[in-house]
């Protein structure tokens, strides 16, 4: 009885020693924020996300994913010009970390002219955050833990002690091909058709398999626009280099959210003008290719940078007509784009004639996408 007595002591013991070491999150954590704001970002209610990643913030944390992910928050609800502040925010904060590199790849993106006005009052931004260590990325606050993902990324998890609320349950997580989204129109633009989407399904099941799934398990979705103005109205007045309007885009990509439009719009005039099935198909591939780049980096590869210089200096074709593939700081990521829609069965403009113009990087990309999806 003794010898009992004393092994359940001991046993008490232990597990009041381990519920003393477990770290304990509150409703007020920056881990617990930035853990529900990243559950919400994965099923796309971009508007409560971002008001996580900002309590988190407020709370204290100072990881540059809380920034990164607002900026992208405020890009999916339309706010580009917040979005742009943001990414600069995480620039001049978190120099040389890699959320700084992708920040900065969609502030060129998005304001290659440095001239997009404000539509709304200006964000709050990171004045009480103490400056980077010589110029690296902030450390973790002493003592900080990292909360394990969200169970099956279906429901948040609510603070210790607090039972779970209605409105904390999410919604069941869809595959690829059945994340379509119609956007409504504005400014008394054509609303999407029945025949756009059957043009969208249809490509979609020319996808492989292999790439489905890995669409899949990186939650991308697609988006399907009347044209991009509707979208992002700021794109109305934002040129690119060349002086053509950002609003005459086919297609754009958030994340992994692709965004695909039935017409293109002249932003001075009002007026839309019908894509062909052809056309809307080929936006598509392209901007899966974004996608995919995205999620295996394969622009970012050394050996990628290798292949692009050899067959930048030795183009057969039309360099006028390929310039963009040709300049130097996103060359890469547009070949690399360009031929993952050319191996998924794009015909766009330039798509069919890219293997034989970057072969190297056709084979390369086309090696790359072969692999089996990395697992999660």
């Amino acid at each position: 009885m003794a010898y009992k007595l004393k092994s359940a002591l001991s046993l008490a013991i232990i597990w009041i020693i381990a519920l003393q070491a477990m770290p304990v999150f509150g409703a007020d954590d920056p881990n617990y924020l930035t853990s529900v704001g990243l559950a919400l970002y994965k099923q796309r209610r971009y508007k409560e996300a971002g008001d996580y990643f900002w309590k988190s913030i407020q709370a204290g944390s100072i990881k540059a994913e809380n920034w990164l992910y607002r900026g992208h928050c405020f890009y999916a609800t339309g706010q580009t010009y917040d979005a742009v502040q943001t990414y600069k925010v995480v620039m001049a904060t978190y120099l040389d970390s890699p959320e700084a590199a992708m920040a900065a790849g969609f502030v060129k993106r998005l304001d290659p002219l440095n001239n997009l006005q404000p539509t709304s009052k200006p964000i709050e931004t990171a004045k009480t955050l103490p400056p980077p260590p010589s110029g690296k990325t902030l450390p973790p606050p002493p003592g900080e833990k990292t909360l394990p993902p969200p169970p099956g990324e279906k429901t948040l998890p609510p603070p210790p002690g607090e039972a779970a609320k209605p409105e904390d349950t999410l919604p069941p997580v869809k595959t690829f091909k059945e994340k379509v989204v119609v956007i409504a129109p504005k400014d008394g633009h054509p609303a999407v058709k029945k025949e756009t989407l059957q043009t969208i399904n249809k490509a979609i099941a020319k996808l492989p398999p292999k790439i489905q799934q890995l669409l899949d398990e990186n939650n991308a979705a697609v988006f399907v626009v009347p044209n991009l103005i509707d979208k992002w109205p700021e794109y109305k007045t934002l040129k690119r280099e060349d002086g053509t309007s950002m609003g005459s885009d086919l297609g754009r990509v958030v994340g992994h959210d692709i965004f695909v439009c039935q017409q293109t719009t002249d932003a001075e005039t009002n007026t839309s003008e019908a894509c062909s099935a052809k056309e809307i198909e080929a936006a598509f591939f392209n901007q899966c290719g974004r996608v995919l780049d995205d999620i295996l980096k394969i622009s970012t590869l050394p050996e990628m940078k290798r292949a692009w210089e050899q067959d930048a200096e030795n183009v057969p074709g039309d360099r006028d007509s390929l310039k963009v593939y040709l300049k130097s700081d996103v060359g890469q990521t547009e070949t690399c784009a360009e031929l993952c829609a050319a191996i998924l069965g794009g015909q766009g403009k330039n798509t069919q004639s890219m293997p034989t113009n970057f072969p190297r990087c056709y084979y390369l990309v086309k090696e790359k996408l072969k692999k089996e999806p990395p697992k999660h």
